[in-house]
């Protein structure tokens, strides 16, 4: 029986696949900026010293790695719902949030999309850009993913008319997925007044909203990061959130993220939780335990999480000089809506706003971007990062 010849081979992933072509190219003067890891100032892997110190206390005292249940940690996700949330509403949202832990921010956005298939959602909205993984996760689910107004290319700024005027047109009862900061693969993120105002018209519409939130701390910081999700506490507004600890914590192998829910009562709650732990049951069974144990370590010990705040404000401020000297050194070669996303973004990421042609040819010189023209602002340095300018002005002239 010649079963499996029906399957045709699938174009690579966009983002995996281009950091495999990265590994088969034998040039030596190379740079892989597609992938979202922060690289240290010689271009290496970097792990934060306090993650560092506190794995190898678990190590030396012989670790269990007995199978955790259904939800995961508990410890770790009263821990992230305290960061998230603060001493205001810790109380009412340990009643009312429904939390797993989920394998990374992936399984996170994939078992809320099978949540809310369960619940009668059959379409979500996602930004105009996102991720690129985002569509296929929820397409992959079932659900039909529509697109909304976010980022205007000529500017290469937020859109937020455009945005809010779309939510106004929205039917009743639809699910959107937003970036709590950070946005991937912009940068461009809302502010306060904006997010209030965004957040009170989808409760007017009874609009679900769904949170990925990926890379909290990397924009102004921690407390200031979280706003959009201790604004919707506060005001009793339903919500849901895929927690990544890859980024925020530089434990992106270990894959650690959690699932959370803001319902409206404990009742809900209990109802709620019992239908997530089922959907984790039946796709990973349980996640693992080391990560989510380190985490909870250096949330819950004060001078612990003082020495994470510390090192993640360290690598905050070092994308900003990375973004400063960018800027400096195309604003008389690039277009101005690539000066505007350098100033006006946050965290890791950038759109260069190129055509294809020019990706390949930026692929030719050795610089691996996203086929969007995404580039992880981490993985500069003071050895590439005159190479690759080098390049993109050359790209953009041929």
């Amino acid at each position: 029986m010649e079963f499996f010849q029906n399957y045709k081979e699938l174009a690579p992933d966009a983002i995996f696949g281009i950091s495999e072509r990265f590994r088969q190219d034998k040039s030596s003067s190379k740079h892989n900026l597609s992938m979202g890891i922060y690289y240290d100032e010689e271009g290496e892997f970097f792990s934060m010293p306090v993650v560092t110190e506190v794995a190898k206390r678990y190590v030396n005292e012989n670790f269990s790695t007995a199978y955790q249940s259904i939800g995961g940690y508990r410890p770790f996700l009263k821990s992230l719902l305290y960061l998230l949330v603060g001493d205001e509403s810790i109380e009412k949202s340990e009643k009312r949030v429904a939390m797993i832990q989920t394998i990374g921010g992936t399984s996170a956005l994939r078992t809320g999309a099978d949540f809310l298939l369960r619940g009668g959602i059959k379409q979500i909205y996602v930004s105009d850009p996102t991720w690129a993984n985002h569509r296929a996760i929820f397409e992959e689910a079932g659900l039909e993913v529509g697109t909304y107004p976010y980022a205007e290319p000529t500017t290469m700024s937020v859109d937020y008319g455009r945005l809010k005027n779309f939510v106004v047109g929205l039917k009743e009862g639809s699910a959107l997925l937003l970036h709590a900061c950070c946005h991937n693969p912009t940068g461009l993120d809302l502010n306060k007044k904006e997010w209030e105002e965004l957040l009170i018209l989808l409760r007017k519409k009874k609009c679900i909203c769904f949170f990925d939130m990926a890379y909290l701390g990397f924009a102004h910081g921690v407390y200031e990061d979280s706003f959009p999700l201790r604004f919707l506490t506060e005001n009793n507004i339903d919500f849901m959130l895929a927690f990544s600890c890859s980024k925020t914590f530089t434990l992106y192998g270990e894959r650690v993220g959690a699932l959370m829910i803001n319902t409206g009562s404990e009742q809900e709650k209990q109802a709620v939780e019992s239908h997530i732990k089922q959907i984790a049951r039946r796709t990973y069974s349980n996640p693992p335990r080391f990560g989510a144990h380190l985490v909870h370590t250096i949330l819950s010990t004060e001078s612990l999480r003082k020495q994470w705040e510390e090192e993640l404000s360290t690598i905050r401020k070092r994308i900003e000089q990375t973004k400063v000297y960018l800027v400096e050194k195309l604003k008389n070669v690039g277009s101005q809506a690539l000066i505007n996303s350098l100033k006006e973004s946050f965290g890791f990421f950038t759109l260069l706003g190129l055509s294809p042609s020019q990706v390949e040819n930026l692929y030719k010189q050795g610089i691996y971007l996203t086929g969007s023209s995404r580039i992880n602002l981490a993985a500069l340095n003071s050895g590439n990062i005159d190479h690759f300018i080098s390049c993109f002005c050359k790209a953009i002239q041929d």
